[in-house]
């Protein structure tokens, strides 16, 4: 049964009053109205959401129920749809009833193929979308984090690729920025750009190998993009996946010079 078109209001109407009880057990939030935004026909769950029954419903428009407007809402997905004769859907906040909902206007065609009427689908998605917003709240605080750690955090690819450094790590090694020390590491490699001629990174590959998923330390000294040599301290692990695949090596890095200088000097 096609119910985008129709010969009349009167058909469409008893056409969607015949799926009744179909239309009611959808759980969504449906309902047809005409041009003016009038309902023609509510399905049962208008009437939890109103808290009156649908025979009064019917007849009114849904601007003034919902809303108290006088006219039609600038936003309105419903009025978009019969204008432009597309379904539209789109995201709406109810400042009345503090929830957020995903609402879709579809088009009813009828004589001549001029739009009639329409159906307004309306699901409450408040829980899906508080859940998004509280994801991307931790997102940004943790983003915060890192980009203002008193320490620099490191992400490197077991190839000796840096693949990601705040801040901090780009000041403690002589960078600029993030970006300019994982362009000019990346030229070579981490081997090549920090390590000195002393140190074995396959030393140290094997090390963190031989303790999975552990934090291992170790106290370095690291060359910087001057050519001079920081005292550091490393706390880094290999991460693997869940089939046990090695992924790659996170890290953190703390200058350890004042500590390192004072050390030399109590010894001497």
């Amino acid at each position: 049964m096609n119910m985008q078109r129709a010969d009349s209001l009167h058909e469409l109407v008893e056409r969607v009053r015949s799926l009744e009880p179909f239309l009611d057990s959808l759980g969504d939030i449906v309902s047809l109205v005409d041009s003016g935004m009038r309902y023609l026909w509510v399905a049962a769950s208008m009437e939890s959401v109103l808290g009156i029954p649908r025979s009064e419903i019917v007849g009114r428009e849904c601007f003034h129920l919902h809303h108290a407007f006088s006219s039609p809402c600038p936003d309105c997905p419903v009025m978009e749809a019969m204008a432009t004769e597309k379904i539209v859907e789109r995201e709406l906040y109810s400042k009345e009833r503090d929830k957020y909902f995903s609402t879709r206007g579809v088009p009813v065609f009828g004589p001549k193929d001029r739009v009639i009427a329409a159906f307004e689908v309306t699901r409450d998605i408040t829980d899906v979308k508080t859940r998004h917003m509280e994801t991307a709240a931790k997102e940004r605080y943790f983003r915060y984090l890192f980009e203002n750690a008193p320490v620099g955090i490191f992400q490197v690819s077991l190839d000796g690729k840096l693949l990601t450094a705040n801040v901090r790590q780009a000041n403690i090694l002589g960078y600029d920025s993030p970006d300019d020390l994982l362009e000019s590491v990346n030229r070579t490699s981490v081997k090549e750009a920090h390590y000195s001629p002393s140190e074995s990174r396959e030393t140290v590959l094997k090390d963190l190998m031989e303790h999975p998923n552990l934090w291992t330390a170790r106290e370095t000294a690291f060359r910087k993009r001057d050519g001079s040599f920081v005292d550091v301290q490393l706390h880094h692990r290999i991460v693997f996946s869940s089939e046990g695949k090695m992924l790659h090596i996170d890290g953190y890095m703390e200058d350890i010079s004042e500590r390192k200088s004072l050390e030399r000097k109590i010894q001497h």
